[in-house]
Order: C-alpha cells, then sequence, then structure tokens
C-alpha cells in the first residue's frame, strides 16, 4: 500500500509541473517550450483529420526524413512513414477541417513535421507520406507549407 502511494504522488507531482513531453531516445520527460508550429498542406487534398506528427531533428530523423522533404513519398516507397506513430515521435496533434494543425508548447530546436494524405483517383485510393521542416527558438512562432 506504501509503494501505490508512493506512486500516486510522484504521478500527482509530475502532473502539476505542467506540460511535458517525451523525447526520442530517453524515458524521461522534459519541460515542452514556449513555441509554436502552424502550418498548413498543399496537395491534391488538404490533410484535414489525419494525425500530423513533429518529429526532433536527430542524425536518425534527418537520415530518414530528409530526403521525403517537398516530396509525396506513396507507401510503397516507404511504409514505415505511413504507418503507426513511431518513438522518434515528440508531439502528435490531428489537422482541422481547413487543413492546417498547429502544435503549442514546442520545445527551442529543429523538427520535421510529417502527415499522411489519402484521397480517391479515378477508383482508386492514392495518397502518401509528406514532410517539412520547421527551427524554433525563444518563443518564435513558425508557419510551414507541406506541399509536393
Amino acid at each position: 500500500m506504501k509503494l501505490l502511494t508512493l506512486v500516486a504522488a510522484v504521478l500527482v507531482a509530475g502532473c502539476a509541473a505542467g506540460p511535458r513531453a517525451t523525447l526520442p531516445g530517453s524515458t524521461a520527460s522534459v519541460q515542452t517550450g514556449a513555441n509554436t508550429i502552424v502550418g498548413r498542406t498543399v496537395a491534391p487534398v488538404n490533410c484535414t483529420g489525419s494525425p500530423v506528427h513533429l518529429i526532433p531533428a536527430t542524425t536518425a530523423t534527418r537520415e530518414r526524413y530528409g530526403p521525403m522533404q517537398g516530396k509525396l513519398v506513396e507507401p510503397s516507397f516507404d511504409r514505415a512513414a505511413s504507418g503507426a506513430p513511431r518513438q522518434d515521435i515528440a508531439l502528435t496533434t490531428t489537422c482541422d477541417a481547413s487543413g492546417t494543425f498547429r502544435f503549442e508548447r514546442v520545445p527551442d530546436g529543429e523538427f520535421f513535421v510529417q502527415t499522411f494524405l489519402a484521397w480517391s483517383e479515378a477508383g482508386s485510393i492514392r495518397g502518401g507520406t509528406m514532410v517539412g521542416s520547421a527551427s524554433v527558438r525563444g518563443g518564435q512562432t513558425q508557419q510551414i507549407t507541406l506541399t509536393r
């Protein structure tokens, strides 16, 4: 019982400290920042209802997402990018009805922004992953457009 009480106290104390995010390569959570990233998609369709992921730029994520920027990468070329969320994702949001998305309380740093689009064309389903990048520091708001 004492252990359960201790665990509950630690969890409550952690929640009281404010918004937190788990960054890749770490099991510890870190305080989030004062930056904002606002964006939209420009493609055959917008990202309405789709999840959008904010991914810290590391050596591994630069190798993975760098070549994908400014392209619509079809799933056959990068199945993992269009699959379930991975451990490299720091924050996730959803595109609104107008195809825009917003990340608030982003820590200082460089990030990739990734989403998956799908639509019907000539009776078949088309789609793919779109990736952009953002760099924020000191309370900035950066606007980005994901396009192919």
